[in-house]
Formats: structure tokens, sequence, C-alpha cells
């Protein structure tokens, strides 16, 4: 059950709320802020007078009749011909939107954010329950919908012209790799380095954008992207914001008919840069603590303690020491020590 991935357009019936209390092992998003983007206030009036859309005015030119009608219903085949709307007012378009193969990999999870939007936890109760209705981007509580839209109507009309085109004379999406993870982790203060390879199956030149997705992120600072428009040059500083995460979204678009645009997400997480050390202790615990601290990521080691240094009496022989300011475990079998029984004394306990 826990694989479940369900989106709601609202709770408009029983069913969503029934799952939501019955099968709580779900992960179900009750999308709220789609309204007045996707539906029939799509564009200003466009149903009731002085019913205004929450789309800025160059998407709202996306939603229009002339819209539908140059890319959808007119020349494009008999599917186009049976689309019902007059115009951009379908508002269950968004629950199928996260599914389009984009690079976004929202489907996987819905605060990830994409073109069907963004949600987050917020039922203690049902921990599995998601939504966007206290979520805002800029101040917008609809933008985490209407940011995409042009995308995705250029994707729509695309695959229109898919139905009556041959492959040649179609667009067709960049094909786009992040060089190294798409999760990375890092300490603060690193610099961090993107580059990207793309191609595109038409030709087609293509333009790069890196950029931060802050609304979707953890961090608290606005990070700048050093050659954000670069496919192999950019770069950014981690802020010192441990146990954070940063989102960092590669937008690579063509410029053929109409422009296409593929994603790919490199989400940073902020490790802790950890003191290796014991309580205390001698040769034996430095031992154990020098192998410990080259087992660690150098990225995530901060320190680690030679506490036999701090003591007058050596309880092994081979036991890491410090040269100027640095130590290292033994190469022999173990912890590479032989401890001094003449010292440590005897045994208080035989475990076999």
């Amino acid at each position: 059950m826990s694989r479940i991935r369900i989106y709601c357009i609202w709770y408009q019936d029983g069913g969503g709320k029934w799952i939501q209390e019955n099968i709580p092992e779900a992960y179900i998003y009750e999308a709220y802020q789609w309204d007045n983007v996707w539906d029939y206030e799509s564009y200003d009036n466009a149903r009731k007078k002085d019913r205004p859309s929450a789309n800025p005015p160059f998407v709202q030119e996306l939603m229009k009749p002339e819209w539908l009608n140059a890319h959808v219903k007119s020349g494009h085949g008999p599917l186009g011909a049976l689309t019902p709307q007059k115009y951009i007012s379908e508002g269950d378009t968004p629950s199928f939107l996260h599914l389009v193969n984009n690079g976004l990999d929202a489907h996987l999870d819905y605060t990830l954010g994409g073109w069907g939007g963004r949600a987050a936890f917020d039922a203690p109760k049902f921990p599995r329950h998601l939504t966007d209705r206290q979520l805002e981007e800029g101040g917008d509580k609809h933008k985490m919908f209407w940011r995409w839209v042009p995308a995705a109507q250029n994707d729509f009309a695309t695959r229109m012209d898919w139905c009556v085109k041959e492959f040649k004379d179609a667009n067709h999406h960049p094909v786009v790799k992040v060089d190294g993870g798409l999760t990375r982790e890092v300490k603060p203060g690193a610099t961090v380095k993107l580059s990207a390879t793309a191609t595109d199956p038409d030709g087609n030149d293509l333009t790069y954008r890196w950029w931060q997705y802050h609304e979707a992120d953890s961090v608290k600072a606005t990070v700048a992207i050093t050659g954000s428009d670069s496919a192999d040059t950019a770069s950014f500083v981690v802020p010192n914001e441990p146990d954070k995460q940063f989102h960092v979204i590669l937008e690579v678009t063509d410029n053929g008919t109409p422009p296409l645009t593929h994603y790919r997400r490199v989400i940073v997480s902020m490790g802790i840069a950890m003191t290796l050390e014991d309580s205390w202790g001698g040769d034996i615990t430095t031992a154990a603590i020098a192998h410990l601290a080259h087992s660690t990521p150098e990225e995530f080691r901060f320190t680690s303690t030679d506490f036999n240094s701090y003591v007058t009496v050596s309880m092994a022989t081979g036991a890491p020491q410090r040269r100027q300011g640095f130590m290292a475990a033994s190469n022999d079998p173990g912890l590479g020590i032989t401890p001094r029984m003449d010292v440590l004394g005897q045994r208080v306990v035989e475990v076999s």
C-alpha cells in the first residue's frame, strides 16, 4: 500500500477522504491551488464577467480559444476535432501532468514540485496526506501551477502535431543527462560544479538554464548560480545551512516549433561535518577513532581526536600518534595494535 500515489482534484466526493482515513499507508495529494489556473477561470472573464484568472497575462494567452483552435481542434486530426472544450478549461488536467516524463520526477514525490503542482505533508494524524492549501511561491499561491504552463502547453501542442505529421516534420524533446549524481552529499562552504550533456533529435539549437527551486528546497538562502546559462561551467557555493537541502533545476529548451523543454533536478544535501571522538580513552580508543575517521567520507569529516596524547600511560603498541596535526590508522590487521597486558592487568571478564 505504501507504493500507492493518489492525486485528487479536491475531495470532490467521499472517495479521497475515505482512502485517507482507511488506507493511511497510501500517499494522497489533495490539490487545491490549480483552481483559476487550469479550470474555467483559466483566463479573465472566460466563463463569467468579473471572474479574474489566477494566471498572469502571458499564461492566459495559452488558455484562450484561439490557442486551442490553432494547436488542437483544427488541422490536428479526428482526436483534436473531438475536443469538446471551447478553451483550456479542464480542471482535472494537473492530476495527469506529473505523469508526463519531463525529467522533474515529481510523480515519485509530490513535495518536489512539477507540472502538476507541489504539495506538503500537513496532517500528523495522517502522515501520508499532502496538500498545497498553505503553500505559495513568491507570494502567489497559484504559481506552483502556472509557472509550468508554457512548457506543458508546448508539450501538448507538439503531441497533437505528432497525430498528423511525419517525424521529420515535427518537433521532439531534448535528451538531457546531468554529469554526476542527481542526489549529492556535500558540506557547507563547498563549491559544487554543475555540468550536463544534451542532444536534440531534430538537430535544434539548445539553451540551458540552471536555477534554484527555492520553494521546493529547505534552505533559507537565495543561492547565486554562476554560469547559469552554461551547459558545463555552472557552479555555486553551498550555503552554511547544515542538514538542509538545496534543489537545482536544469531546464534545457530547443528552438523548434513549438519550443520544447526537458528538465533534470539535482538535490544537494548539506550534511553535518563530524568530529570523531569518544568520551575519553587512550591507545585503544584512539586506534578505533582513527579507523572510523578513515572510513568517513572526507566531506563529512571535520576533525578527529587523538586521546592517547591526553594521557601519560601507554596501554598498547602500534597505536596512532599525532604528527604535525595528523594521525593515521595502522595497516596491520584489526585495529593494528597490541594491548599491553602488563599495563591493563588481569582480565575482569572473558567472553568466548
